[in-house]
């Protein structure tokens, strides 16, 4: 069975990855946060930190704004992120 949460990006954002990161540890297979350039840091600067401190997670945006996020762009972060760190975003 899969279990996952979900986390805002607030500042600071190492707080973030420390709670992914001890997810992780707890059986979490999934780590999701929301997207708001508005509202929030930027999500996919901390998946890659996420991503790299962790082995086995799954990680990415739970909810995204195709009108304020470029899909082709979008597309490509997804495509390095996967490079990098096998497929789990």
């Amino acid at each position: 069975m899969d279990f996952g949460l979900v986390l805002q990006t607030d500042p600071p954002a190492d707080l973030l990855i420390e709670r992914m990161v001890r997810a992780e540890g707890h059986g979490f297979t999934h780590g999701w946060t929301f997207d708001s350039a508005v509202l929030w840091q930027e999500p996919f600067v901390i998946h890659s930190r996420v991503l790299d401190r962790t082995e086995r997670m799954v990680v990415g945006p739970m909810v995204t704004n195709p009108s304020t996020r470029s899909w082709e762009v979008t597309a490509s972060t997804f495509a390095t992120l996967n490079d990098m760190h096998g497929n789990r975003t």
